[in-house]
């Protein structure tokens, strides 16, 4: 099941859900004030990686990754050429 971020129009809270897919766009309150006036937001992709000794973080943000960092055999994936 994936998380979704939401956002309240009344107080600008940005929360987070654990729903199924096709439950993301039903109706919810904002757990900090209350408030029905909540619209889903996009939120910036997270791709999760294994421990590496080098690599103290298990999770890497996307969205500060280049195409041009990555080889031409693994476009961007795990592989000991690019590091990445």
């Amino acid at each position: 099941m994936p998380f979704y971020e939401y956002k309240c129009c009344d107080c600008n809270n940005v929360f987070t859900l654990l729903r199924s897919v096709d439950k993301k766009d039903d109706a919810t309150n904002c757990p900090k004030c209350g408030s029905p006036n909540v619209k889903r937001v996009i939120s910036r992709p997270m791709v999760s990686r294994a421990k590496s000794p080098s690599n103290s973080d298990s999770s890497i943000d996307i969205s500060s990754t280049t195409s041009s960092s990555s080889c031409a055999g693994c476009s961007g994936g795990d592989c000991s050429s690019c590091g990445l």
